[in-house]
C-alpha cells in the first residue's frame, strides 16, 4: 500500500500551485504561482565549481520528484479505483459495519472477532470505535438506517444489476462499431 502520510508531508513541503514551464534566454524552467508569487520549482544553472550545467530545485522538490515514480502514481490510482469501487452505487442493506482489524496471530483475530459479536448481540455497538490491546487492534464504523426491508433491498439489488447490465451491454455494443 502507497504511504499516503509521506506523499502528503512531500507534496505539503514543495511550491503548491500550478506548475508551468516557462522559457526566456533560451532556459526552460519550471516555476510555480504560489499565493500570488512566482517561486522557483526548477531552474537550469551552470555549477558554481565546474560550469557544467546543472538544475536547482525549489524548496522540497528533489524529494518531492524522486518520491512521485510513476509506480507510486500507478498504486494511488489503482487504490482509487479499489476505494470508489467499494462506494459505488450499489444499494446497501440497513446495516453496514466496516471492520479494520490487525492481529499478532489467529488467535488474537479470533479474540477480536469473538469480542465484537459478544458487543452486537448485546446491542453495544458504537457507530465508530478504534481500540487496541496487547496483540490486536481495530477501527470499525458501522450504519444503521430505517431501511430498506429486505424485500425493497431486493428490488433495488435487481434494479441496479439490471443498470450494470445494461451499461456492460451498452459499452460492448459501442465497441463493435
Amino acid at each position: 500500500m502507497t504511504d499516503l502520510d509521506k506523499l502528503e508531508a512531500l507534496a505539503k513541503a514543495a511550491p503548491q500551485g500550478e506548475w508551468k514551464i516557462h522559457t526566456s534566454n533560451s532556459w526552460r524552467r519550471v516555476m510555480a504561482r504560489d499565493k500570488g508569487n512566482t517561486v522557483r520549482v526548477i531552474e537550469p544553472t551552470n555549477h558554481p565549481k565546474d560550469k557544467w550545467p546543472d538544475l536547482i530545485f525549489g524548496n522540497g522538490v528533489e524529494a518531492y520528484l524522486e518520491a512521485m515514480q510513476p509506480a507510486t502514481v500507478l498504486a494511488l490510482i489503482a487504490e482509487l479505483r479499489a476505494a470508489r469501487d467499494r462506494a459505488s452505487d450499489a444499494p446497501q442493506r440497513a446495516i453496514v459495519f466496516h471492520l479494520d482489524v490487525q492481529a499478532d496471530s489467529m488467535r488474537e483475530l479470533s479474540d477480536v472477532l469473538f469480542n465484537l459479536s459478544n458487543r452486537v448481540a448485546a446491542d453495544d455497538l458504537s457507530t465508530h470505535s478504534v481500540s487496541g490491546g496487547y496483540g490486536s487492534g481495530f477501527e470499525h464504523w458501522l450504519t444503521v438506517a430505517d431501511g430498506p426491508t429486505h424485500d425493497e433491498y431486493l428490488a433495488q439489488l435487481d434494479d441496479y444489476l439490471k443498470r450494470k447490465e445494461a451499461a456492460r451491454a451498452e459499452a460492448n455494443a459501442g465497441g463493435e462499431s
